[in-house]
């Protein structure tokens, strides 16, 4: 797995900004590689919290990305911190495998129907998956944390469980300082930055069931990465970034187009809402929802197969890529 077989890590994060990453001092698989399994207590115990900085990891003086976040507190990422990192040596990217920036979230807590045009599509083309054109209150719900993989993993297709597989390329919000009842006016104390989450789901599932937990949790279903950008970086501290580009490919081809500025519910709306109900915990990622552009939007569907590789790419942040990988328990 050396060099040769890994994209350039540059080309996939922002060049300018501080990229948080969690890894393990293993040499990457070759690429595609084998379908991610949930993390063991294993990967835990070898990951580390480090800094990226063009094909160089500078590792941090943390013993995970939790830790890093609970030190951060309300002020956020420490600019000492990246300063004292980089006077260490650093090690080669191609000689680490990245990690989800947050291997461990206590809960991936994700936004449904976040966007007016995607709101379109889902009516249009899968009824029945949520009641009301716009929601009156937020659609919230969770992933488990076991379906939670990191950038450049393949994910197995959940054939025969599902034959809809579907992407939804998503701005994902770390939370930094845990509470509850944040007014949305304090949301953006309790951020300590941003990353990208592809929520991978299969639709038939999603709608057989009436709760969509099973739909959006299977193996790998959880991407995230390639890395955390700090929110003094992003959005100068406020809840909410800049207006971001969200751009989803499969194969190369655009199918998602988007901008964080068009959410109907912006992150100090969702950390309220949510907050208002549950305690909120340092490493939560709210995952807050996807653009128009999903595969069952198109009328034919354009379902995930093996061997797709489907891109991500939030501005400012960088880019998510998951390989599709041969069914565990067919022929595909």
């Amino acid at each position: 797995g050396g060099s040769a077989s890994r994209r350039n890590f540059a080309t996939n994060m922002s060049a300018t900004t501080t990229q948080l990453v969690s890894f393990t001092q293993r040499p990457p698989p070759t690429l595609p590689p084998p379908p991610a399994k949930p993390y063991a207590a294993a990967d835990f115990a070898d990951a580390q919290p480090g800094v990226m900085v063009g094909d160089d990891v500078y590792p941090l003086p943390f013993k995970s990305m939790l830790d890093v976040i609970d030190a951060a507190g309300f002020g956020g990422f420490k600019r000492d911190w990246l300063d004292d990192a980089l006077r260490q040596a650093p090690l080669k990217a191609n000689r680490v495998t990245l990690l989800s920036p947050i291997p461990n979230p206590p809960t991936v807590i994700c936004i449904g129907k976040n966007y007016q045009e995607h709101i379109k599509e889902v009516d249009t083309q899968m009824p029945g998956i949520a009641k009301d054109a716009v929601p009156p209150v937020p659609i919230i719900f969770t992933k488990s944390t076991s379906s939670v993989c990191g950038p450049d993993n393949a994910v197995a297709h959940p054939s025969p469980a599902s034959s809809k597989m579907d992407y939804e390329g998503e701005l994902g919000v770390v939370i930094g300082v845990g509470g509850k009842d944040i007014p949305k006016e304090d949301a953006g104390k309790h951020v300590f930055g941003y990353t990208i989450v592809n929520d991978l789901t299969a639709r038939d599932v999603q709608k057989a069931h009436q709760q969509w937990f099973l739909g959006k949790s299977f193996d790998g279903f959880s991407p995230i990465g390639p890395c955390i950008i700090p929110k003094a970086e992003l959005s100068g501290g406020a809840a909410d970034p800049r207006a971001l580009s969200i751009v989803t490919r499969v194969n190369g081809e655009v199918r998602q187009t988007g901008s964080t500025s068009d959410m109907i519910r912006d992150v100090g709306d969702l950390v309220e809402c949510i907050s208002s109900c549950v305690t909120l915990r340092p490493g939560d990622v709210l995952v807050t929802g996807t653009p128009a552009g999903v595969g069952a939007g198109f009328d034919p569907p354009k379902f995930l197969k093996p061997r797709d590789v489907v891109e991500v790419e939030v501005e400012g942040i960088g880019t998510l890529r998951t390989y599709v990988a041969p069914s565990l328990s067919s022929k595909l």
